[in-house]
């Protein structure tokens, strides 16, 4: 069987009917043959989605389309669940901490933060007073026991001169 129509050679230098020759050999009557091909063999289908058709690119833009609403949507429900989740946890263990009632109960009553300092100050002047009324008392019954009963000279002598022992001295040496 020669696959040439006519008889010239193939190798005398001419192309003339060449790439229709070669084409018929494989069994390729062009471009326009292969589509009805497909056709036959797949259906419908694959008329659209055959190389070169525009509705292909258009199909893979609709899929990414899809995906990525898809993904979004995943991604808002996501958020939503776990803003949800925080309000929950926050409304049951409280949102500021443990300890936030009593802070606030002790902060109430102030309009400033100078107010604050000040009201302690003084209630920590108050309790130092009170500490060194109680220490003076305490001193002025060890010397009573002292002189009652009789000690030793060394702790005579600390409890008479007791002028440097007082609260505020104890506080100072406890900080150091």
């Amino acid at each position: 069987m020669n696959i040439f129509n006519d008889d010239t050679s193939p190798f005398d230098g001419t192309d003339a009917g060449a790439d229709k020759d070669i084409g018929a050999l494989f069994g390729d009557g062009g471009a326009d043959d292969a589509k009805e091909d497909l056709s036959t063999l797949f259906g419908d289908d694959a008329k659209a989605a055959a190389p070169g058709n525009s509705s292909s690119a258009s199909i893979e833009d609709e899929t990414t389309q899809k995906g990525g609403d898809a993904t979004f949507m995943i991604l808002g429900l996501l958020f939503v669940f776990i803003q949800i989740l925080g309000i929950f946890f926050g409304m049951h263990y409280d949102f500021v901490g443990r300890e936030s009632r009593q802070a606030y109960d002790l902060l109430r009553g102030f309009s400033t933060k100078k107010a604050f300092f000040s009201y302690y100050e003084r209630a920590k002047t108050h309790i130092a007073r009170i500490a060194q009324r109680q220490l003076q008392k305490l001193q002025h019954k060890m010397n009573i026991i002292n002189d009652n009963m009789g000690t030793d000279a060394e702790t005579t002598a600390l409890l008479r001169n007791n002028k440097d022992r007082t609260f505020r001295k104890y506080l100072e040496f406890e900080d150091k």
